[in-house]
């Protein structure tokens, strides 16, 4: 699954035109049914990657309410399922769902660290831990992303214009 992420998701055409009405009139979970068990991705990514980029924060609640319901049962999943389950507090403004996603992923870093999983899967763990640390910072500092401002027709503060301008702001 991993290497399936990692080599770019790829849709075929009339699948993503479904998904997209499904995800437009808020069925998630019609859009969910619609994915093959193979490729079961987060309604977070999908949702990224579907929408028009001034709607792509459009499902953020419900995609937030999904990973909130499925945390409990996550260390059950393999660990790219379980990656799909975290992304969404990853990309939360809500400072507890960063905590939440930060320690869920230390978590799963420990736990593959010390299992027999491969060390593309270690490394991958860890380079998420390193982007989940990265996004709590943003969100500790400014309590929301910056960079997401202009999209969601919010003003910038003096100190977001800063850095976003100096690059001291990730804009993932």
């Amino acid at each position: 699954m991993c290497a399936f992420y990692l080599s770019g998701l790829k849709y075929n055409s009339v699948v993503l035109v479904e998904l997209k009405k499904c995800l437009v009139s808020a069925d998630l979970s019609v859009a969910f049914s619609i994915c093959s068990c193979s490729q079961k991705i987060s309604k977070d990514d999908l949702t990224l990657r579907i929408l028009q980029i001034t709607a792509m924060y459009a499902a953020d609640e419900r995609v937030l309410s999904w990973a909130k319901t499925c945390l409990s049962q996550s260390k059950s999943l393999p660990l790219c399922f379980r990656m799909w389950v975290y992304l969404p507090f990853m990309h939360s403004e809500i400072l507890e769902d960063q905590k939440t996603c930060v320690k869920s992923i230390e978590d799963l870093v420990n736990e593959v660290e010390t299992g027999v999983e491969s060390s593309e899967s270690q490394q991958f763990a860890t380079n998420m831990l390193d982007y989940a640390k990265r996004h709590q910072v943003i969100v500790e500092k400014y309590g929301r992303f910056p960079h997401r401002n202009a999209i969601l027709g919010r003003s910038n503060t003096s100190q977001e214009d800063i850095g976003l301008r100096d690059g001291t702001i990730e804009s993932f």
